[in-house]
């Protein structure tokens, strides 16, 4: 991503497409796919990895630079790896929880 208009931040890819074509509609009728495929994606949070290569070919350039297939899958780890955190620090709070409650007296 060369000009980037903010170093600190760049909308999810989907929006910046999205922004690009006008609507969702002229995204999926670019890739050939059923419109549930954006909706999908945008319940997910992020764009499968799969579609990387598809999506570079739209050759989308915006205020934040062209979006490459790099970009879809860094994306998408990114969303993984938050989702995965999340999880994580969830089981962490359960786990306390439990500790705590195993330590009060019986009584």
């Amino acid at each position: 991503m060369s000009s980037k208009l903010n170093a600190g931040f760049s909308p999810p890819l989907l929006d910046r497409i999205k922004a690009y074509f006008g609507s969702d509609y002229a995204l999926t009728k670019r890739l050939g796919v059923r419109r549930n495929y954006t909706t999908t994606w945008r319940q997910s949070g992020f764009i499968p990895e799969q579609w990387a290569l598809d999506i570079e070919a739209l050759g989308v350039t915006d205020g934040w630079g062209t979006i490459t297939a790099y970009d879809v899958l860094r994306e998408a780890a990114a969303v993984r790896r938050r989702r995965v955190a999340e999880a994580m620090e969830e089981e962490r709070r359960a786990l306390r929880a439990l500790r705590n409650e195993a330590r009060k007296p019986a009584g």
